[in-house]
């Protein structure tokens, strides 16, 4: 009978998660992944039986969807508001973004994981349905402030391309910037180009 050590399991998972955000799913190898957590490549099959099951144990679903949450709480916090530089110093889109950054400052391996070397695997389709949720949800919020595009094909697509770089902007920024406080600095810059840019889109006629 094997008795399996929850430590040594715990072990294979964080360096599964410090493997697969550098080299991503397709490239980490069951071997190294096993050398990341100071074990042999034979002991780590007797925890995990696939690469696979490795990955869904380090990316949950549960994960997955607290992430997802946290997208759209965000942008569901700022249904009618015209400016968000506009809002008191206490307001709900700015308590959820806080939780929001922290949530991914405590995940940033899997943050990076899931919106950029998922390919491969499980969730290898996250990123693209993502995009859609908040592409969905910030039509909404056109249509809330009385911007409606769906008879516009070219301001969807300018859209999309805004939400791509919002998306590969958290990721280079997770991994730019190890430090929590310049993570925070870096972020914040980009967020007011971005609500500034997103400002401007939904005013333009």
């Amino acid at each position: 009978m094997q008795f399996l050590k929850e430590e040594v399991r715990e072990r294979i998972v964080e360096a599964a998660l410090t493997v697969f955000a550098a080299q991503g799913f397709a490239g980490a190898s069951m071997a190294g992944i096993a050398a990341e957590a100071g074990i042999s490549a034979g002991n780590i099959y007797r925890y995990f039986g696939t690469k696979e099951e490795l990955f869904d144990a380090a990316v949950p679903e549960a994960f997955v969807q607290k992430l997802s949450t946290f997208f759209t709480r965000r942008i569901h916090a700022m249904a009618g508001v015209r400016d968000v530089g506009d809002l008191p110093g206490k307001n709900a889109y700015s308590g959820i973004s806080e939780a929001f950054v922290a949530f991914a400052l405590a995940n940033r391996r899997r943050v990076i994981i899931l919106l950029a070397r998922s390919e491969g695997s499980s969730r290898h389709a996250f990123p693209d349905e993502l995009l859609s949720l908040l592409m969905g949800l910030a039509q909404n919020y056109g249509r809330s402030i009385g911007r409606d595009f769906r008879s516009r094909p070219q301001r969807r697509f300018t859209l999309q391309l805004i939400y791509q770089a919002f998306l590969q902007a958290m990721v280079h920024l997770l991994e730019t910037y190890p430090d929590d406080d310049e993570f925070r600095i870096a972020l914040d810059d980009y967020q007011h180009f971005h609500l500034a840019g997103l400002k401007a889109f939904f005013a333009h006629e």
